[in-house]
C-alpha cells in the first residue's frame, strides 16, 4: 500500500506537468489580462501534425500503388476520348485556397471596421513583437479551414488508390496491346491486359472514384458559406448580400465539379459523392472540429482567439474564497458581467479569463 501511495506521488506530478506543458497551448497569457503571448513552439507543433499528416497520407497511397481491376468488353463507359482538364490540380488547389484566405481577410476586417471599432479587442504578441489582431484572425480561421482540407485530401487520396476504379476515358489511353474483346464474348471481364499508352496517364485513368475535384471545391465553397454565416451573417443588418455571396460561392464549386463529367475524367456517379463528401466534410468541420458558431457576438470578440470555451455558469474561486468578477467589457469599466436579457428576464454570464488552450 505505501508502495502504491509512493508511486502515485511521483506519477501525479508528471502527469499535471505533461497536461499543462507549454508547447500544448497556442497563447499563453502575460501579466496583462489584456495581452497574449503567441506560442512558436506551439504554433510548430500544430504545423508540423497537420502538414506532416497531410504527406503521409499522400506518400503511403502512392507508395503501394493504385488497385488493378479489370473491366467487361462491352463496358462503353469507359471508352470515351480523353480530354485535357479545364480546371487542372494547380489550379483547384490555389483558386480554394485563394477562396477561403480572401474570405476570411475580408469577413474579419469588415467585423473590425464596421462593428467592433468600439470593441477593446485582445493584443498578441510573438516574442517581442506585437501582432495585428486582424493578423491572428486571418491566421486562425484559415487554419480552422485547413484541418478540414487536408483531411478531405486524405481520404481521397486513400480512396482512389484502394478503389482504382477506371476512368471513362480508361481504354483511349490504355491502347490495349492485344484488344481481346474483338473477338469472342463481348461481355467478357478481362482482367489480364497491356497497356502500351503513356504510364503516367494509365496509371491516372486508374484514379475515378470518387472526384477529388468535386470533394475539394466544394468543401472549399461550403466551408466559406458556413463562416460568412457564422462570422458575417449573424451580425450584417443585410438579408441579400450574404445569401447572394454563398450561393455563388456554391454555384461555382458545382461548376468546377460538373466539368469532371465534361472532360471526360468522371463518372457522374464519382462527381456525386465527391460533392456529398465535401458538403459533409466542411460542415463537419465546421460545427464539431473548430465550432466557428460560438462567441460570434460583438461582446465575445473581447476573448482571446484559440483558447477553450468557458462554462457560461462558471465562476473563478481564488485562493481568499471570494468569487471575482474579471473585466471582459473594457478596462475603464468597473462591471465584469456581461448581461443579456431573454424573455423580459436578465442573466448574468460571468466569463473568466482563461489561462489555458
Amino acid at each position: 500500500m505505501s508502495m502504491t501511495r509512493k508511486l502515485s506521488s511521483r506519477v501525479a506530478p508528471v502527469i499535471r506537468k505533461i497536461s499543462t506543458m507549454s508547447f500544448l497551448k497556442v497563447m499563453e497569457p502575460s501579466l496583462d489580462p489584456k495581452v497574449f503571448n503567441v506560442n512558436e513552439v506551439a504554433v510548430g507543433v500544430n504545423l508540423l501534425l497537420l502538414y506532416g499528416f497531410a504527406a503521409i497520407s499522400v506518400i503511403i497511397p502512392t507508395l503501394l500503388g493504385v488497385s488493378q481491376r479489370g473491366f467487361f468488353c462491352d463496358d462503353d463507359s469507359i471508352r470515351y476520348e480523353y480530354r485535357t482538364d479545364t480546371i487542372t490540380a494547380v489550379q483547384l488547389m490555389l483558386y480554394n485556397l485563394v477562396l477561403n484566405a480572401v474570405t476570411v481577410l475580408f469577413v474579419e476586417y469588415y467585423r473590425m471596421q464596421k462593428i467592433e471599432s468600439s470593441i477593446n479587442n485582445p493584443r498578441y504578441r510573438w516574442r517581442n513583437s506585437h501582432l495585428h489582431a486582424l493578423f491572428v484572425r486571418l491566421l486562425t480561421y484559415f487554419g480552422y479551414s485547413q484541418i478540414g482540407f487536408v483531411m478531405n485530401i486524405a481520404l481521397n487520396v486513400a480512396t482512389k488508390h484502394v478503389v482504382g476504379r477506371l476512368r471513362p476515358h480508361f481504354l483511349d489511353v490504355c491502347k490495349l496491346a492485344n484488344d481481346t474483346c474483338v473477338t469472342g464474348d463481348s461481355h467478357r471481364y478481362i482482367i489480364d491486359y497491356e497497356c502500351t499508352g503513356a504510364p503516367e496517364l494509365v496509371l491516372e485513368a486508374r484514379k475515378s472514384f470518387y472526384s477529388g475535384h468535386s470533394a475539394v471545391s466544394l468543401y472549399c465553397a461550403v466551408w466559406s458559406a458556413l463562416y460568412i454565416q457564422a462570422r458575417l451573417g449573424t451580425v450584417l443588418n443585410n438579408r441579400i448580400v450574404v445569401p447572394i455571396t454563398q450561393t455563388a460561392m456554391i454555384m461555382v464549386g458545382l461548376g468546377i465539379s460538373f466539368s469532371r463529367i465534361t472532360d471526360n475524367k468522371h463518372h457522374w456517379s464519382d462527381v456525386l459523392v465527391g460533392v456529398f463528401i465535401g458538403i459533409f466534410i466542411a460542415a463537419y468541420t465546421c460545427v464539431f472540429w473548430t465550432d466557428i458558431f460560438s462567441n460570434n457576438s460583438t461582446e465575445a470578440e473581447v476573448q482571446p482567439l484559440l483558447l477553450s470555451p468557458t462554462p457560461r455558469t462558471a465562476r473563478v474561486e481564488w485562493s481568499t474564497g471570494e468569487v471575482e468578477r474579471p473585466n471582459l467589457v473594457s478596462p475603464s469599466s468597473d462591471s465584469s458581467v456581461v448581461s443579456g436579457s431573454g424573455g423580459g428576464q436578465e442573466s448574468e454570464v460571468l466569463l473568466p479569463v482563461p489561462t489555458s488552450a
